[in-house]
């Protein structure tokens, strides 16, 4: 594994490029989110065993075990469900590309190569997770082999608290980007809880929809 700088028009385009492939290129940001991101290799290196831990995680099992688990009453849940407000269509960019100041386009990304033989995989070569409410790399590694099988999404940016990735067979209908909404949620609760305010709202955003984004503080 080791640090590169890509041209910043292009650095995505390589990512997504190489997705399928052993040396897989993963956009790391800017050279501060480069400087996060290694600060936290190491403190989880053992990337076979968190494999090997996360072969005995369901992801539909995690996902119903952290839904129970939420304190809500009938009516706090309807209102996080929210209402479905139609969708505009518009396909996100990678939050990654871009100053996280003037949210201007950067000149150079860098980018670490990572050799594995699938995106899922990532999270547990980085050491990625396992802080406050991130979940550790195991369940980050379960939860992406899920979401891989299902709608072929690939880890193509990670930085020290993003992931983000290219999504070739996103959800089509409603009902799917609502089931997929409240997994989304579920992982990151912020998605919501400091963004789209509801179930609803970010399972619109969902739907068609390329690129996922996901941050945890």
């Amino acid at each position: 594994m080791h640090f590169i700088e890509l041209d910043g028009s292009v650095g995505f385009k390589q990512a997504i490029e190489t997705s399928a492939k052993k040396n897989k290129v993963i956009i790391c940001g800017s050279p501060d989110d480069r400087d996060l991101l290694q600060d936290g290799i190491g403190i989880n290196t053992d990337a076979q065993s968190i494999l090997a831990e996360a072969n005995t995680l369901n992801a539909i099992d995690w996902f119903n075990t952290q839904k129970s688990a939420l304190p809500l009453e009938e009516s706090e849940q309807k209102k996080l469900e929210g209402r479905w407000p139609g969708v505009n269509g518009v396909q996100h960019s990678f939050a990654l590309a871009n100053d996280i100041v003037t949210q201007q386009p950067l000149d150079t990304l860098a980018a670490v190569i990572v050799q594995c033989e699938h995106s899922w995989q990532v999270p547990a070569y980085l050491g990625f997770g396992g802080w406050n409410n991130c979940p550790s790399p195991a369940e980050h590694c379960a939860l992406w082999q899920f979401w891989q099988h299902k709608y072929d999404a690939r880890i193509v940016g990670v930085s020290g608290d993003v992931i983000e990735a290219y999504v070739n067979k996103p959800p089509c209908t409603r009902e799917e980007a609502i089931a997929l909404a409240w997994q989304h949620f579920l992982y990151c609760p912020d998605l919501v809880e400091q963004g789209e305010e509801t179930i609803a709202n970010l399972a619109a955003a969902l739907l068609d929809q390329k690129v996922w984004f996901f941050w945890w503080d």
